[in-house]
């Protein structure tokens, strides 16, 4: 496969803006916010970041949202927890190291172990399905652009697996990377599916728009992402060939991260709240849509 390197002035675009609007939403609806939720393999827990006690904390809680218990503590921001697939480690990034770094934390808050230690802001990681390596996307002034590394599960033996990518997502069977790439000319920031196996990636959007957050469903036959296409941004959905690309018509935030729930049926998100339903800026809260229904309910208070 022949390797584009494209300069840290055509990828960043969509990076600032994704940078400034985290910034943005840290600032302003940082009270009791809850957001970037994953559900456990079985389905019946959700992990999730919260200020609700000052700095973003992992929390996980029951799949209605009762129950919610604290995973990490600390004056830091841990975000973007990821299942192991055994469901009792999560890998998420935190920067109590002073700058984006990835860690991994027992499911009751044991074994806190730091995997990536360097000078550049690691975005996004993501456990292989068999439990012993990770995926880190990592932002590196020195290299001019944002690359994937995958490593030991400890962080030993990092090698450079993808040049040009960021927010590495692994698919089930352990086959594919998802990620977020931007092409050369600049437009718009879509959603690759990358083959460890032959080191080969292709396109799964291909518009003037930007893609963001791919989430794939259990079966490996859908992905859920996020999308401005049609101006503002909502969830879409797609089969994993990139094919059959359609909005749901849910309103979102641009880090809203939608995800399916392990049996399919329901696909959880975040979205600023009040007490009259989505879309009132006063914080960010956590929702599920049922497919089938279509009906949207709100788990966080």
């Amino acid at each position: 496969m022949k390797t584009v390197n494209v300069k840290i002035t055509m990828i960043a675009i969509p990076l600032i803006l994704a940078l400034i609007a985290a910034a943005y939403y840290f600032l302003i609806f940082s009270v009791a916010s809850s957001k970037g939720g994953v559900y456990s393999p079985n389905g019946t827990e959700i992990a999730f970041f919260s200020t609700r006690e000052g700095y973003y904390d992992l929390w996980i809680m029951k799949e209605n949202g009762e129950t919610p218990r604290k995973v990490t503590t600390g004056s830091n921001n841990d975000r973007w927890p990821q299942y192991s697939a055994d469901g009792k480690t999560l890998a998420f990034i935190s920067n109590r190291d002073g700058d984006w770094e990835a860690f991994t934390v027992n499911t009751d808050g044991s074994n806190l172990m730091q995997v990536t230690k360097n000078d550049a802001a690691d975005l996004g990681a993501s456990l292989s399905p068999d439990g012993r390596s990770i995926a880190v996307g990592r932002i590196n002034p020195d290299a001019g652009f944002a690359e994937v590394f995958i490593m030991d599960r400890d962080g030993g033996n990092p090698r450079k697996e993808i040049e040009n990518a960021i927010w590495p997502q692994w698919s089930r069977d352990g086959k594919t990377i998802l990620h977020g790439y931007t092409p050369a000319s600049g437009n718009g920031f879509d959603i690759w599916a990358y083959n460890i196996a032959t080191k080969e990636r292709r396109a799964l959007t291909k518009n003037a728009g930007n893609n963001y957050g791919p989430k794939m469903s259990m079966d490996g036959e859908r992905i859920v992402f996020v999308s401005d296409r049609d101006g503002a941004f909502s969830v879409f959905e797609m089969n994993s060939d990139g094919s059959g690309q359609h909005s749901l018509n849910i309103p979102i935030i641009l880090d809203g991260s939608p995800v399916y729930s392990p049996d399919g049926r329901y696909i959880l998100f975040s979205n600023t709240v009040s007490s009259s339903g989505l879309g009132v800026h006063n914080r960010i809260g956590l929702y599920k849509y049922e497919i089938a229904t279509r009906k949207i309910t709100r788990i966080t208070p």
